[in-house]
């Protein structure tokens, strides 16, 4: 049943709580020294997730409702998740936020202002993308192709990042979103401490010729004008983290097709040095999708996190987050090659990620920050949209997310930890080459239920589209994948540092603090997972 709407007074209540009380929206995180610091200048971590169709479900047209957005929030601050990141427009076909330029369905945006209001009451913090470089239905509108569309002079989709007519109506809508007030809680949006930051755009790709100067000049363009509107907030990319061919970790890192050539990584636009290192940008992100992008060997994806991470410490001096990582498992909509991906291998690859974060927090490395793609959140029963999908009764969830999430709550709680100090290069050594453990088997499909799946293709240059909320009927029936254990797994997977050609850099800054402060976290997660009880 959909929620009653809220009086004015009632608002305006709200509003007055949460200005006196100002519990719910915490500090503005900021970055100094490569690490991110609250307001008392200690450092602040952050694990997350990304969460599908919020928009959506605060307007009760999906996916649980709004009943079902306050139970996925509340669940994640129970289980010690702080950050959240979603798209800023709405996915459902036929339902945009701006139509025209500078014409929006005010119904979205009241969808946003109450996904943004609903995670202030629980505690968390948003990360929203502006726009983005994929369109998930043919009516969509919230996209790049729009404003090339919408312009006269533009030619192709890709002319956004150059074209001045699409590049005005992007700093158009900037300017109306984050001067958006929210009309649950009154907070303006560039001023409401909930949003800890924004993707200039999810994933941006050009395959024009000069695509990577073009994406580098509208980086530069938009970057310092998105942070002088909302200069309390962090900006970023919202890119997948791929290497032009300039730098020599192009041959070696970028994902092609599991060695066997090619070169689509650097026909995205892409470099994500040059891009990160503009003015305006607060931190440098990265995505990691081994299935789109053919890369399921686990040194590989170990070396992508840590070519990445080196170059965020030492080169830009800036806090890495890797905003989106999903592993996929079985089939879905034709999109992905994981037909015989099992729910073991996810698990592995879920290990190893989570450990290279914990080990990142341990030594203060470059790593800060970890949101997975995506979650059912409570719904246990929630249809397997994508097969990336992580449900709360999995072993991934159960063994890796939540300890990991606890252990990043335990040290933004400890308030005895270090105030943020000038970095220390020592702190760079790597750590000695630990033995890796076994990760569980497999289990049976929960209920005993079995699905269809059958193989598919590789999207085109890496893309990723939009979850399908059906699995596939068709094709041979091959055996399904299975749920994680549910049995309690004790053994972690350490995570060594690859052997991977590392810059020599001279004076070279790197983060350095933590120490002590994590010795007191291994009993409180489980204090504070009570307290949410």
């Amino acid at each position: 049943m959909a929620a009653r709407p809220r009086s004015p007074s009632a608002v305006c209540l709200a509003a007055l709580v949460a200005l006196l009380a100002g519990i719910c929206q915490g500090d503005f995180i900021r970055v100094q020294n490569g690490v991110f610091v609250q307001d008392d200048c200690r450092e602040w971590l952050f694990s997350g997730y990304n969460t599908w169709q919020p928009i959506e479900m605060a307007l009760d047209m999906c996916c649980g409702g709004r009943d079902g957005l306050n139970g996925q929030f509340a669940e994640a601050a129970r289980n010690n998740l702080n950050v959240v990141r979603f798209f800023g427009f709405p996915a459902l076909r036929g339902f945009n936020l701006q139509t025209r330029p500078g014409q929006y369905t005010e119904q979205a945006f009241v969808g946003i202002d109450r996904v943004i209001a609903a995670a202030s009451d629980h505690g968390l913090k948003v990360l929203i993308a502006l726009t983005n470089n994929w369109n998930y239905n043919d009516l969509q509108t919230d996209w790049k192709c729009s404003y090339t569309n919408w312009s006269s002079s533009a030619t192709q989709c890709d002319d956004f990042f150059s074209d001045r007519g699409a590049i005005q109506m992007y700093k158009d809508h900037v300017r109306t979103f984050l001067g958006r007030i929210n009309t649950v809680n009154g907070r303006t949006y560039s001023q409401d401490q909930t949003i800890l930051g924004w993707n200039l755009i999810n994933e941006p790709r050009s395959a024009k010729p000069n695509g990577a100067a073009e994406v580098q000049a509208w980086v530069a363009e938009l970057a310092p004008y998105v942070k002088a509107l909302a200069p309390q907030q962090l900006i970023t990319i919202g890119e997948d983290g791929f290497y032009q061919a300039s730098n020599c970790e192009a041959a070696y890192i970028n994902p092609v097709n599991n060695g066997g050539g090619g070169s689509w990584p650097m026909q995205t636009g892409q470099d994500f040095l040059p891009n990160h290192a503009v003015d305006g940008i607060d931190f440098a992100g990265m995505h990691l999708w081994p299935d789109n992008w053919q890369r399921t060997d686990m040194h590989w994806s170990q070396n992508w996190i840590w070519s990445h991470l080196v170059w965020a410490e030492r080169r830009l001096g800036k806090p890495l987050v890797l905003e989106e990582y999903g592993k996929d498992v079985g089939y879905y909509n034709g999109d992905q090659t994981s037909p015989y991906q099992t729910f073991t291998d996810q698990w592995q690859h879920y290990r190893q990620t989570y450990d290279v974060a914990a080990m990142s927090l341990q030594q203060g490395r470059g790593l800060k920050g970890i949101m997975f793609w995506h979650w059912a959140g409570v719904d246990d029963n929630a249809p397997n949209g994508e097969g990336s999908t992580i449900f709360s009764y999995s072993g991934v969830w159960r063994d890796i997310i939540v300890p990991h999430s606890g252990m990043v709550a335990g040290y933004n709680a400890n308030a005895s930890r270090p105030l943020d100090a000038p970095a220390d290069p020592a702190a760079l050594a790597q750590p000695a080459a630990p033995v890796p453990a076994a990760a569980p088997s497999d289990a049976p499909v929960r209920d005993g239920a079995a699905r269809n799946v059958v193989p598919g293709a590789v999207a085109g240059a890496g893309r990723r589209t939009g979850p399908n909320l059906q699995w596939a009927t068709s094709g041979t029936a091959t055996q399904a994948p299975a749920v994680a254990p549910i049995d309690p797994v004790t053994p972690t997977i350490s995570v060594t540092p690859p052997a991977v050609a590392q810059p020599v850099i001279a004076d070279a800054p790197a983060p350095s603090r933590i120490g002590a402060a994590l010795a007191f976290v291994t009993v409180l997660p489980a204090a504070l997972r009570l307290i949410h009880m």
